[in-house]
């Protein structure tokens, strides 16, 4: 996974929590309701098939393999072999934070235990969180999410090096010219950056550099990094290591006041308030 994505991850905050693994015995099948939260599910033994809402597809799942519904789609399993082990859970990420990763990400993303390099450490790492969650002894809950997250950080990492043909943020992630662009505006989000600057590190005319960033990721170039300053200025206010003015020289902003503007108007709260909420 590139820089780009991974530091994109991070922005989003991918949290995910384990709520079950259960064996179940035909005849069965489970209905899953759409959420607000993106569904997660393991087939830690046996055969099962799923349907999602709004597609005619329907997707055999085999044991070991991992299936991702990151927009919380309604679907529904329902058994196909005798017994079927599931290991179920959710994941949550950040969307008030404005960032494109997720938006053009598939209804479903499905990676099978024969085309996963990993699929037996992703398995493991499934039956270990369901295990934990039923522990009650201290820490269990915070080792439960934190292998969840594991496991989905590994399942994307996956997905992203596999799929063929990528849309929206991980199309211009991963494209050869607009990916230098956005590497840079991750790693130096405090530079003056202007427009010419940035399309010349793609070695673009800056015509062609705006028309296929905006295509892809959804916005302009110099608006997406504003936002992509926030939210690194998010990080650094909760970090709590840096007064207001250093967090506000870290992204870019040489007036304190400016910074303070433009974070509550992304946030809903001045720096001050959010650091002290955090």
């Amino acid at each position: 996974m590139t820089d780009v994505l991974a530091t994109a991850l991070e922005a989003i905050r991918l949290r995910g929590t384990v709520y079950f693994k259960a064996d179940f015995r035909a005849p069965w099948d489970m209905e899953i309701p759409s959420k607000d939260t993106a569904a997660f599910h393991v087939v830690a033994a046996g055969e099962c098939w799923l349907s999602v809402d709004g597609t005619q597809e329907r997707r055999r799942l085999r044991e070991g393999d991992i299936v991702l519904l990151p927009h919380g789609t309604a679907h529904e399993l329902v058994h196909e072999s005798k017994l079927t082990t599931l290991v179920c859970g959710h994941f949550e990420y950040d969307r008030r934070g404005f960032h494109p990763f997720f938006r053009n990400l598939p209804t479903t993303i499905h990676i099978r235990a024969s085309n996963a390099d990993q699929s037996s450490w992703l398995e493991a790492a499934a039956q270990l969180a369901a295990a934990e969650s039923g522990s009650k002894a201290r820490g269990a809950s915070a080792v439960v999410d934190r292998l969840a997250e594991a496991l989905l950080l590994s399942t994307l990492r996956l997905y992203l090096e596999h799929e063929s043909t990528p849309r929206g943020f991980i199309a211009a992630a991963k494209d050869a010219q607009l990916g230098l662009a956005l590497a840079e505006m991750h790693a130096q989000p405090e530079r003056d950056w202007t427009l010419r600057e940035l399309a010349r590190i793609a070695g673009l005319s800056r015509t062609v550099f705006s028309s296929r960033f905006r295509e892809l990721v959804g916005d302009t170039p110099m608006r997406y990094l504003s936002r992509w300053r926030m939210l690194e200025a998010r990080a650094l206010l909760e970090d709590g290591k840096l007064s207001t003015a250093e967090v506000a020289d870290r992204v870019g902003y040489r007036s304190e006041f400016a910074f303070a503007k433009a974070f509550k108007r992304a946030f809903g709260k001045g720096p001050g308030q959010y650091r002290r909420l955090a």
